[in-house]
């Protein structure tokens, strides 16, 4: 009898390869099959990259997961570039902010 969770670490495994899957690949199907570590390194790639994401990513994530990134990249901007520092913890910020997504797993 297969081991459907096997079946699924693998496929998560040989997915997980280097330059493989695109931060919006990793952020959409972690949210999509429960994949924490491919949505929180999608995350950090959308929130820290130069520009934020385009209208043809955005419709693919759709207005939540969108939504969600925008408020994260302003929050980190405003944290680390304000007239002021404050601290920013971006894991954290992601896991708060994606904890309904979390809980597919």
């Amino acid at each position: 009898m297969w081991e459907f969770s096997t079946v699924r670490e693998l496929a998560i495994g040989g997915l997980s390869q280097p330059d493989l899957l695109d931060d919006i690949s990793k952020v959409y199907l972690g949210t999509k099959y429960g994949i924490p570590r491919w949505l929180l390194s999608g995350c950090k790639g959308l929130v820290t990259r130069n520009n934020g994401p385009t209208d043809t990513e955005a419709r693919y994530l759709g207005l939540d997961i969108t939504s969600k990134i925008w408020d994260l990249r302003v929050r980190r901007i405003k944290a680390v570039y304000g007239t002021t520092y404050s601290p920013f913890d971006l894991e954290t910020e992601i896991n708060v902010s994606f904890k309904d997504y979390y809980s597919h797993t």
